[in-house]
């Protein structure tokens, strides 16, 4: 089946499925809930018709035998094995409006590709895998079958399997820019940028007190393969400290609360580290006022402090587990261990592919004598820290408390971040049942926010929007 009649099948499955011989344009979104056609929720029963067992001839037959039997929509999957029969060499395809290029099947000249290994995070399969798909929703666009773009196909599975695309899709599609914006642009749907929606978040906090907490790497500076190169640029020092001068700020990093401070170097804003199990405030927190974890002190200005550290008791085994994972990372050429100090932090960004699973084995071998912690996966790094009721979430309604705003019903909490480890402060928000839940990224994920923001530079475009804002709100009062 060449190309040009992929438009030809689809008119026919909608013309059966739908209205009979009429036509009819619809659109389709998603509102989390359910799937809308023309607005409308609708409950969409599907069933599915494996089009290689049956010929071209049989497939009117079985379209109508489908409708009559109550179907809305049919699914298929994209048969790899048929339609790639040699490297490179994509012929035809076959799609269909529910679920049109969820792949299934492997080629057999994939086996025998050049350092191949079944069930591993192989790259010469991510590499055909990524050339295959590249092909067929090119073809899918160049003749407009998805429904963005008025055709047939309202959803598009990539891969038939569990995809990380927080973890690694930047770089597995780092060169298939169509393939990520298609998926992007339908994730923006259910979590739409904060910049364009900046009406309706000036509109919810008009008269509200807005509390803005911000992540560091990923979120105010670039990912970059050295750690302790993550600098932030001025531009971005210059909207953080203008926040600083409008709202109660504080950056929650899984870095330790001194080396974020030497990153952003700004004194009008709240810190809170190691992916916040170690806050300092001018002030004690109402909640917390009499823990054991909660100390007065001076910082080098001579003003009165406080600091929170709920795993201080942790810090001698932190100390030795470091050591241990030090001479691991010593022995894998491009591994590092970054010091926390109440969380370490495990970087293999510039670790060979085929090293990775070593590494990741050794130090999970090495961390099943300490029960008491824990590993958590992030951008190419594991966090091992603690294993105690406590995370981001937990640190943000501290804050909250320490700044005199958790009992209050006028206060808007917005958190900004990128990470995993930022989803519990997302959760926090929602909890609370007011606030501004942002994540960054440039790629599809699943987040708990409800906003968000591509990449740093619209963060900082964000910030100064945000600033300007109360700014103006401020000159308004005095005139």
């Amino acid at each position: 089946m060449e190309t040009h009649s992929v438009s030809k099948l689809l008119i026919l499955l909608l013309m059966v499925l739908y209205h009979g011989s009429e036509l009819t344009q619809c659109s389709v979104t998603y509102d989390k809930k359910a799937i809308l056609i023309n607005g409308q929720r609708r409950i969409l029963i599907s069933g599915s018709i494996h089009y290689p067992r049956s010929t071209p001839e049989m497939w009117e037959d079985l379209i109508q035998k489908a409708k009559d039997g109550g179907l809305d929509v049919i699914d298929t999957y994209v048969f790899w094995n048929v339609h790639e029969p040699s490297p490179g060499n994509v012929p035809f395809l076959i799609c269909t409006i529910l679920r049109g290029g969820m792949i299934w099947g492997f080629p057999v000249w994939l086996k025998y590709a050049p350092s191949m290994s079944f069930r591993t995070d192989n790259e010469p399969f991510k590499t055909a895998m990524q050339g295959f798909t590249q092909k067929i929703v090119q073809m899918m666009k160049n003749e407009r079958l998805f429904a963005s773009q008025g055709g047939l196909i309202i959803l598009s599975q990539l891969p038939s399997g569990p995809l990380n695309m927080e973890s690694n899709s930047e770089e597995r599609f780092h060169d298939n820019e169509d393939v990520i914006d298609d998926f992007y642009d339908l994730w923006l749907k259910n979590h739409p940028s904060a910049l364009s929606s900046f009406e309706e978040i000036k509109s919810v906090a008009h008269e509200k007190q807005m509390v803005v907490f911000l992540d560091y790497d990923g979120t105010l500076s670039p990912i970059v393969n050295n750690p302790d190169q993550a600098f932030m640029s001025t531009e971005m020092r210059s909207a953080v400290r203008e926040i600083g001068e409008h709202f109660p700020t504080a950056i929650i990093s899984g870095r330790s609360r001194d080396k974020v401070f030497q990153f952003v170097r700004l004194n009008n804003i709240y810190y809170a580290g190691s992916h916040g199990m170690d806050i300092s405030t001018p002030t004690v927190s109402l909640n917390y006022g009499n823990h054991e974890y909660q100390t007065r002190t001076i910082d080098e200005k001579g003003n009165d402090m406080v600091n929170f550290c709920p795993v201080r008791d942790f810090l001698p085994r932190i100390q030795t587990i470091k050591d241990k994972l030090e001479k691991i990372a010593k022995d894998i050429k491009g591994a590092s261990v970054e010091d926390n100090k109440f969380c370490l932090t495990v970087h293999y960004r510039c670790v060979n592919e085929e090293n990775v699973d070593k590494l990741k084995e050794m130090v999970e071998s090495t961390m099943e004598f300490y029960d008491d912690f824990r590993i958590s996966e992030g951008k190419k790094v594991m966090e091992i820290h603690p294993s105690i009721n406590w995370d981001k979430g937990c640190a943000l309604q501290y804050l909250l408390d320490t700044l005199g705003f958790e009992d209050s019903s006028n206060v808007l909490p917005i958190y900004i971040g990128d990470d995993k480890t930022d989803e519990d402060a997302f959760k926090m928000i929602k909890s609370i049942g007011r606030g501004f839940p942002v994540a960054v990224s440039t790629t599809p994920k699943e987040t708990e926010a409800l906003y968000s923001l591509r990449d740093p530079t619209e963060v900082m475009s964000f910030l100064i929007l945000l600033a300007k804002w109360k700014m103006g709100c401020a000159l308004s009062k005095l005139v």
